[in-house]
């Protein structure tokens, strides 16, 4: 059976599957891109500087948690035109 993973934003109907090095997992969120763009660049490029210098260390993964916590908000937030 294949499954699919909606995006995180309230009401928005897309849906990604399993891709080859990105299988779906419990757990897993994902933006689609439509509300990936709302998302500052600057957040944007801070996580990829993160990720590159922790890599999948215990404080890399925990800061990357709370930069993806800060994403998802501001995602959220912009699409329902809060922010």
């Amino acid at each position: 059976m294949v499954t699919r993973l909606p995006c995180l934003v309230p009401f928005c109907r897309r849906t990604r599957g399993d891709r080859k090095n990105d299988p779906l997992r419990p757990g897993l969120e994902w933006i689609c891109a439509e509300h990936w763009r709302l998302v500052d660049r600057s957040l944007k490029l801070k996580r990829r500087r993160l990720r590159r210098r922790h890599g999948d260390s215990p404080c890399g993964r925990r800061l990357d948690h709370w930069i993806w916590k800060r994403m998802k908000a501001q995602a959220i937030e912009r699409a329902g035109g809060i922010n």
